[in-house]
Formats: structure tokens, C-alpha cells, sequence
């Protein structure tokens, strides 16, 4: 499951906490509180609040979801490709064969051949990929 950091989006736009804390609790008695449980990763944000918070920075949905350290999408016009990327790493997924391709600095750095008797999930494959950079 990919979640939003919350902790990177308010670093990032430079938010004031108590203004983002009112904006996603208002009803709370303790939105203080209540935000640092979401950044601290004890609770997450309601879709609602999602959508307030997108509203409120003037950005989609989907652009929340670009920040901290998790896979973004890069747009291609190739075939069975997926290409995403993390940090300083770019992925290549083949996804009719499976073939992986990692590459580090736009620099091939590595291959992986995901195997699988079942179908696995996303995430699943993040995890692969994430195992095998850092023991590589």
C-alpha cells in the first residue's frame, strides 16, 4: 500500500503545522495531536482529508503522492513498459516478461528477473526491487 508523507509535503511547501493541523481536524479538540499521530505514522489521513489538502495546495491527488521516498510513474510511449522512479534509482519493468531493469544515476546498474508462481502484488515488487538494491 503506498502511503501519503504527510511529514514531506509540509517540509517541502513549507507549511505552518497549526494551520495544517486546523485544516485537516477542524472539529478536532486536539488537532495538534491529531496531526502529529499522521506524521508519526500511528493513524493516516481520510481520503476527505486528502482531497482538502490537494485543494489546498493547488495540486491533484496524484501529486501528494510524489512526495518522500516512494515510486513515481515516468510517462512512456514504449510498449509493455513501465518505468518508475525512486530517488536516484530508475526502474524499467518489462511486463510481459517480467525483466527488470534497474538503473542508478541513468546508468544501467543492475537486472532483475522477477520469478513468481503467483501473481504478486505492487507492492510485493517494490520490496523486491527495494531487497535487492540495498544488498547489491
Amino acid at each position: 500500500m503506498v502511503y501519503l508523507n504527510l511529514q514531506a509535503i509540509i517540509d517541502h511547501c513549507q507549511l505552518d503545522k497549526e494551520i495544517v493541523a486546523l485544516l485537516l481536524f477542524p472539529g478536532n479538540k486536539f488537532p495538534k495531536t491529531a496531526l502529529y499521530r499522521i506524521t508519526s505514522n500511528e493513524s493516516f489521513l481520510t481520503s476527505e482529508q486528502v482531497y482538502v489538502l490537494a485543494d489546498f495546495l493547488g495540486i491533484t491527488i496524484d501529486e501528494l503522492y510524489s512526495f518522500g521516498d516512494t515510486y513515481k510513474q515516468i510517462p512512456t510511449k514504449a510498449v509493455d513498459t513501465v518505468i518508475l522512479k525512486k530517488g536516484q534509482y530508475s526502474i524499467n519493468i518489462n511486463t510481459k516478461s517480467g525483466l527488470t531493469v534497474i538503473y542508478k544515476n541513468n546508468q544501467p546498474y543492475d537486472y532483475l528477473k522477477v520469478l513468481a508462481a503467483k501473481t504478486i502484488t505492487m507492492e510485493e515488487l517494490f520490496k523486491l526491487i527495494d531487497n535487492h538494491i540495498n544488498n547489491f
